[in-house]
């Protein structure tokens, strides 16, 4: 049982930690398809995996994975597969470049802060977090007001 809970363990952070699919994870651990389908579904790895990636910094590092895969891909591809993992890549690194010049929605710059705000939060004493958690709630809610009014 440990042996199977250790795999399980191995298989789930391998596909919530890359861009892998859920054949390459089985491939990669030797466990078989069917059983990596059964563990992703009860243990929702595909909620888990999009969740790790809301932060722009996993957003960005996953994204030049997937960029890094496709050009391995593209390299085997034949000449009906080539066009659309060139425009996988292409979608890829523009996204890449927009968020490494800092041109990216407000929902990206809102994430950055948050997780400023988080570390801010951890660091100071119980009576400066509570006015930081209030500061904090106030200028999110005022931001998402201008982007929403912006939107309009």
């Amino acid at each position: 049982m440990g042996l199977r809970r250790s795999e399980r363990a191995e298989a789930e952070k391998l596909y919530i930690g890359s861009e892998k699919s859920l054949d390459e994870v089985a491939a990669e651990t030797g466990v078989p398809r069917a059983t990596i389908g059964l563990w992703s579904t009860h243990g929702r790895w595909k909620e888990k995996r999009a969740q790790s990636h809301t932060d722009p910094y996993s957003a960005l590092e996953a994204l030049e994975r997937r960029r890094e895969r496709l050009m391995l891909r593209l390299d085997k591809a034949d000449a009906k597969d080539a066009p659309r993992l060139m425009d996988a890549i292409y979608k890829c690194t523009s996204t890449i470049e927009c968020m490494e010049k800092g041109t990216c929605s407000v929902a990206v710059l809102l994430a950055i802060f948050r997780r400023f705000a988080e570390f801010a939060i951890a660091e100071a004493d119980h009576a400066t977090r509570v006015v930081l958690a209030t500061w904090i709630e106030k200028f999110l809610e005022k931001m998402r007001l201008e982007a929403s009014r912006d939107k309009t």
